[in-house]
């Protein structure tokens, strides 16, 4: 199963399954009047879970009949009397996310820098808690993976890596050895085409930026020189 999120606008993401809307997430919903941090809901409306943070970057999640479900924070999600271990391991431009139940890695949240998607990977035999890593994955934002960034008006150039006793938990090859490798390869495509045309758009951006303070400099200085040669 591959699922992919996106955020749609400022306070609304779509959660893809398998290519087909699924579900939705958003801080706000019509049907409820709770101080929640977030909802998750069906596209038809129907709500799943809404969670609440009674501390910084920890997170429960109740659902329609407020009853408590679990639990989530950067290291862990506990459902259902169940703990999955969550490790994060940085990659230049992508941030990954491994997720383990016990000592078998189930999932993968793959995380382009400021690419206004994510994508999560389940294998088949887990992919009832589809909903729940799809949960942790949107909280991911608010466990600062990645910095958010205005792309209307900055172009994010920057890498990351994470060099830590966790990084064993990283296989590089675990998503092809586990999904359809093209499926896999498309995604990283369409991954390193955003990448390309941010960089054309940031140097762009920074040639008119230049151009525009050298021509400003040079109207000063003909200025300059226009009031020496009227004294």
């Amino acid at each position: 199963m591959i699922i992919e999120i996106e955020r749609i606008e400022d306070n609304k993401i779509i959660i893809r399954v398998d290519g087909k809307e699924k579900y939705l997430a958003s801080k706000s919903w019509n049907n409820l009047r709770l101080d929640s941090e977030n909802y998750l809901i069906t596209t038809d409306d129907k709500l799943l879970y809404y969670t609440e943070s009674p501390k910084l970057h920890h997170y429960v999640f109740l659902d329609d009949k407020h009853n408590l479900k679990g639990s989530i924070d950067k290291k862990t999600i506990e459902f259902e009397d169940h703990k999955y271990t969550c490790y994060e391991k940085a990659t230049g431009i992508i941030d990954n996310v491994c997720i383990y139940d016990k000592d078998k890695q189930i999932a993968q949240v793959v995380i382009p820098q400021n690419y206004g998607k994510f994508y999560i990977f389940i294998l088949p035999e887990c992919e009832s808690i589809e909903v729940i890593i799809s949960l942790y994955s949107i909280l991911c934002d608010s466990f600062s993976l990645w910095d958010t960034v205005d792309e209307r008006i900055s172009y994010p150039v920057g890498f990351k890596y994470t060099y830590s006793k966790d990084d064993k938990y990283y296989n590089k090859d675990w998503l092809i050895n586990n999904f359809d490798k093209n499926k896999v390869d498309n995604i990283y495509k369409e991954i390193n085409i955003y990448r390309q045309n941010t960089k054309t758009n940031y140097l762009n951006y920074s040639k008119k930026l230049l151009l525009v303070i050298g021509l400003s400099w040079l109207v000063i200085l003909l200025i300059i020189v226009m009031v020496f040669i009227l004294k």
